[in-house]
């Protein structure tokens, strides 16, 4: 099977940053259980000790949050375009995950079969998760810093992404109406600084600018200009030393679930 990225649907993100920790928890331990060659139980799930989850993120979530937050990881989409072995052409679609269960002590958890295929490390869907770039991806410590890097990854071979009008723009950052309302705070929080952050990062393999369209004085408009740069990668089974668990334990707020 040969897949390419079907871009509409592919890049937007809409989950938090807490809610890939627990995804990229799922995946480390599935890879585990593949290593050690543990089954998944007799409906096809497999078990995540809230231990494990809490020593992760520096505290145990609250079930409440935590339900929620694995919710949105069912309902938010990974799709693509594929390619079958007749030639024939389709679009694959799933959730982050597929099932889940919470109980006091675990989270039993499905991911779906693309997904565990990826982390069997098998060939074709290898390729489209590395093209993902899930590990510098998860790097970043702010949401916007990693909707705009995904966003600019896809389009790192054309040097620049689409035109956006403001508006199309704030909906696919995945803003409410009354967020960020002044251009000034949007730019500040929303563009710019992120921005900043992924050039400066040492794991980024992008540097970005912004091309803003104006109306006069107004910006009614943007594409952000992609340059290629060498980074140091992190892995993508070195779980244990990647920053995105070791951020979590100082920049989550335990009460609120969110990073600050």
């Amino acid at each position: 099977m040969l897949v390419t990225p079907h871009h509409d649907e592919l890049m937007r993100r809409n989950i938090s940053l807490l809610q890939y920790k627990y995804w990229m928890l799922m995946l480390r331990d599935l890879r585990r259980q593949f290593d050690e060659a543990i089954p998944p139980d007799e409906n096809g799930f497999r078990s995540l000790p809230m231990s494990v989850i809490a020593e992760a993120l520096g505290y145990f979530p609250n079930k409440t949050q935590l339900w929620s937050d694995l919710k949105e990881l069912k309902n938010e989409t990974i799709a693509f375009n594929v390619l079958s072995k007749d030639g024939g052409e389709g679009k694959y679609g799933a959730g982050f995950i597929s099932e889940w269960k919470v109980t006091s002590n675990r989270v039993d958890y499905k991911l779906p079969s693309f997904i565990e295929e990826v982390v069997r490390g098998l060939d074709a869907p290898k390729a489209i998760f590395h093209m993902l770039q899930w590990d510098i991806f998860n790097h970043f410590s702010g949401k916007y810093e990693a909707i705009i890097y995904k966003l600019c990854r896809d389009y790192r071979n054309v040097k620049k992404t689409p035109y956006f009008d403001l508006d199309k723009f704030r909906h696919y950052m995945g803003l409410g109406p009354t967020e960020y309302k002044e251009f000034r705070d949007l730019n500040k929080f929303v563009i710019s600084t992120p921005v900043k952050a992924i050039n400066q990062s040492e794991v980024s393999d992008l540097t970005l600018s912004v091309d803003f369209e104006r109306q006069g004085r107004k910006v009614i408009g943007l594409r952000f200009l992609i340059e290629s740069k060498a980074q140091s990668v992190i892995p993508f089974t070195d779980f244990d030393n990647a920053d995105v668990f070791r951020s979590a334990k100082g920049n989550i707020d335990p009460a609120m679930g969110e990073v600050k």
